[in-house]
């Protein structure tokens, strides 16, 4: 048999590692976290997502949960409460 993903298995495995190591939000509901929030994916990193007195603070992780500078960083946050939506510029 000649076809090309058995002349090649690296390759197969390669193909597959990006899928066997992203997590979902299951994944995150059913781990503490380092601060007691929510933490999901954005890009490379995770993000753990904290109200901490009237203010919301981001701890933001590698994948190996090593904490990433974000100094210079610049986002937007959407929080759904009910139908109410509100808005929060990050710097």
């Amino acid at each position: 048999m000649n076809t090309p993903i058995l002349r090649n298995p690296c390759l197969a495995l390669l193909l597959c590692a990006g899928t066997a190591q992203a997590h979902d939000n299951g994944y995150f509901d059913t781990h503490p976290t380092a601060h007691g929030g929510q933490v999901r994916m954005a890009g490379a990193y995770h993000v753990e997502a904290v109200l901490e007195r009237q203010k919301l603070v981001l701890y933001v992780t590698d994948h190996a949960d090593r904490p990433q500078a974000t100094h210079g960083w610049q986002g937007r946050a959407t929080v759904l409460n009910g139908t109410q939506v509100t808005r929060i510029a990050l710097s």
